[in-house]
């Protein structure tokens, strides 16, 4: 194996483990030891690749926003009733993650790392050269809070509605009258 794929998997290895031990310990109850233990390394190497739990932390968020935008790429168009979908569909996966981070109260960690990774993202996608200008950054922010908010609601009610439904009433928030005139 050589050493890329082994960084690779080591730094999986303590994010799986950070993932495992939330599922029963609150995020700053957690110590690097605990981690080191359940990933099977040694705190050593924990401390080769990241400089605290903190770091880990944002380097597992980032890989989800990473994960989330790779499904989105898979869409061919972007509109909104394909975001919405993928947008449930890919956190409906998640959502034991979701209900972990929250416990943590991690939940802006999460939205902290979308704000700065989804605009790189749109411009990826819609191959945006000369960059987003200021008001597609104010359509994203607006996106992006409205999307998180939902989100979190249906999480905290028990998840009642599907990802698909959830998609065709995020259309029709999106197209209705009544947020005109709100």
């Amino acid at each position: 194996m050589n050493k890329i794929s082994t960084a690779l998997s080591n730094r999986e290895c303590f994010i799986q483990a950070l993932y495992i031990l939330l599922k029963r310990y609150q995020f700053e109850e957690l110590t690097v030891e605990q981690v080191s233990a359940k990933s099977g390394l040694s705190r050593r190497t924990f401390y080769r690749y990241f400089e605290s739990k903190d770091e880990l932390l944002n380097a597992a968020l980032a890989n989800l926003i990473e994960e989330y935008a790779e499904d989105l790429s898979a869409q061919e168009d972007l509109n909104i009733d394909n975001v919405a979908r993928v947008f449930f569909n890919f956190w409906s996966r998640h959502l034991d993650l979701l209900r972990v981070l929250d416990r943590s109260d991690l939940l802006f960690k999460l939205l902290d790392s979308m704000n700065k990774k989804i605009p790189e993202i749109y411009r990826a996608l819609k191959n945006d050269k000369d960059g987003y200008g200021e008001h597609r950054m104010y359509v994203l922010c607006f996106s992006i809070g409205g999307f998180w908010n939902t989100l979190i609601h249906w999480m905290r009610s028990g998840v009642v509605l599907s990802p698909e439904e959830f998609a065709v009433m995020m259309e029709n928030i999106v197209n209705s009258e009544a947020l005109r005139r709100s």
